[in-house]
């Protein structure tokens, strides 16, 4: 319950000190939050969750190895119980970081034998992941005086990805363990079906815990436990068999997108470098010098560090499979969603065995143990009420502002068509298939999709120019703004596997764009925004007084509320 609350307490206290002037705007202050409340409020309001949420003309392509099936449950829930979009987030922070901490914990206790070394393993996976992306210094202080510039939230606030998927992982872990514990046929074949169900949920997952389970055979076949081995094999058997839809679909990926069309499935990038982990370097000599350590003392080495040291190689080798593939998949998410994760889990169980070291008969011993563990578990607990503190210090005005957008919202959903699209600045065209029935006309996350690139820059042509952006400075611009360019048109996470900045596109590229944006310019602006389909637009006035969309020959206007205009384009 407490980690439940540490969760949604920043989003609960917003609500609260607004009173009356909160309009249901959810604070989305976790990366890509919006991308994935789009995803659940698409089945919420009777769409597919696993089509294209933000663009009308490929609102039918999806991504060929994602399958939104827990944004669909999530959305088919909150259409049935009636919930609002911000009431959706809360319960999904709440009980998923809920559920997931009793895992950790339940995980945690089996691998300690411990209920207090369960507790410090939970709190260590869920409460430390921000601690252990952070240099040490400076920077870590601030956290905990609450005067950080971090403004992300705590990992597991953002939603579906990893809040809910986390539990799955880490429920895999758990029986993987449980399975080198007690070697039961009937655990393996059980773990096999659930990894082959965690392919349709979560791509790294399912790759992370198949070279796990292969991993953990390698290791079975060296101690000549061939019981376990067949008991592994059985696993890995049908964990591939179960997800067989999924790697038909994953390799049909790689051929979905052409060179002039975005895609996510982009960001699988051609390379065999080998990529260091830092985070996994640290436990892994600590685990070496253990083993060392116990084989000078003639001691068996405990299942459970064989079992972390298994997971720690399965780190390494996930975030090098390119070396050998040859195809590099988004590595981050590996270093972001598993190796950071197993880093923090081995802290927990370490630091617990590393305590249970102390000789007995040192004075104080018990209290030393008590007062030593009850000060991490602050100091991390601590750390992470800093984290939740300094962001939502971070978001306050922004979403203060942003419940002026609610009135607009609820208007759409009103007097609007499902199919209807919508024009708004960058910020609005995010919120509003978050918490209306409509597609937009550009958004940032557009660019996850099966989109025509010439598509792409139209839309980013359209918000610079509505921006005051003109021939004469476009080169200029455009130049300053290279990186949000690229992201916004190339999914910029290609471009930056491959060359480390979202604006390191080639030069050709962008004389291109600069050549496009001037043939754009030079035509007038009423004729370009009938290119494709469009039939609404919202101007907030109060943010974007340079628009002055009055000039313009928009057909007439429908509503104004707290500065935010909406026109219908509709004949």
């Amino acid at each position: 319950m407490l980690a439940g609350v540490l969760h949604i307490a920043p989003y609960i206290y917003f609500e609260r000190s607004l009173g009356l002037e909160y309009k249901d705007v959810h604070m989305t202050g976790a990366y890509d939050e919006d991308f994935y409340l789009a995803l659940v409020n698409q089945a919420r309001v009777g769409k597919s969750a696993f089509a294209n949420p933000y663009t009308y003309e490929n609102r039918d392509q999806g991504i060929n190895f994602r399958y939104q099936i827990l944004e669909t449950l999530i959305g088919k829930i909150a259409h049935g119980l009636r919930l609002s979009m911000d009431a959706v987030a809360l319960a999904v922070k709440f009980f998923s970081s809920a559920i997931l901490f009793i895992i950790l914990f339940v995980f945690g206790r089996s691998l300690t034998k411990s209920a207090t070394g369960g507790v410090l393993a939970a709190v260590f996976v869920e409460f430390g992941n921000e601690l252990a992306r952070l240099e040490l210094g400076p920077a870590l202080s601030t956290i905990f005086h609450w005067q950080s510039s971090f403004n992300s939230f705590l990992f597991y606030d953002r939603p579906v990805y990893p809040s809910i998927t986390a539990i799955f992982f880490f429920l895999a872990l758990f029986m993987s363990w449980r399975l080198l514990e007690n070697n039961k046929h009937l655990l393996a074949l059980w773990l096999g079906v659930f990894i082959g169900l965690i392919s349709y949920l979560y791509f790294y997952y399912w790759a992370f815990l198949i070279i796990l389970i292969s991993a953990l055979l390698v290791i079975a076949l060296i101690r000549k436990d061939y019981s376990l081995a067949k008991n592994y094999m059985l696993t890995i058997g049908i964990a591939v068999l179960a997800s067989g839809p999924f790697l038909l679909n994953i390799y049909g990926t790689l051929g979905q997108a052409g060179a002039d069309t975005a895609n996510i499935a982009k960001n699988f990038i051609f390379t065999h470098r080998f990529i260091i982990e830092k985070v996994l370097l640290l436990p892994m000599a600590i685990l070496g010098a253990i083993f060392v350590w116990f084989k000078h003392k003639s001691r068996t080495f405990p299942r459970q560090f064989i079992f972390l040291g298994a997971v720690l190689i399965t780190g390494l080798l996930a975030s090098n499979q390119q070396v050998i593939t040859g195809m590099e998949v988004q590595q981050h998410h590996f270093h972001f969603m598993t190796n950071i994760p197993i880093l923090l889990l081995f802290s927990g169980v370490f630091l617990w065995y590393l305590l249970n070291l102390l000789n007995r008969d040192i004075p104080m011993y018990r209290y030393v143990k008590v007062m030593t563990i009850s000060f991490v578990i602050v100091a991390v607990i601590a750390h992470a009420v800093g984290v939740q503190a300094s962001s939502y210090r971070y978001w306050d005005d922004e979403f203060v502002d942003r419940q002026r957008w609610a009135g607009a919202f609820s208007w759409l959903n009103e007097h609007t068509d499902k199919n209807d699209v919508v024009l708004a600045n960058f910020e609005v065209s995010e919120s509003v298939p978050v918490y209306t029935h409509n597609y937009v006309y550009g958004a940032l996350h557009a660019m996850s999709y099966p989109v025509p690139i010439e598509r792409l820059a139209h839309n980013y042509f359209t918000e610079i120019y509505l921006a005051g952006v003109r021939a004469d400075n476009a080169r200029e611009f455009m130049d300053v703004n290279r990186d949000k360019m690229g992201q916004y048109i190339f999914e910029g996470q290609y471009w930056r596997a491959t060359c480390g900045s979202f604006g390191c596109f080639p030069d050709s590229w962008f004389e291109k764009l600069v050549s496009d944006y001037q043939t754009f310019v030079s035509k007038p602006f009423e004729e370009q925004l009938k290119k494709y389909r469009l039939d609404y637009v919202i101007w907030d006035t109060r943010r974007d007084p340079v628009w002055q969309l009055d000039k313009y020959k928009l057909p007439k206007q429908v509503f104004l509320q707290d500065d935010v205009v909406i026109y219908n384009l509709k004949p």
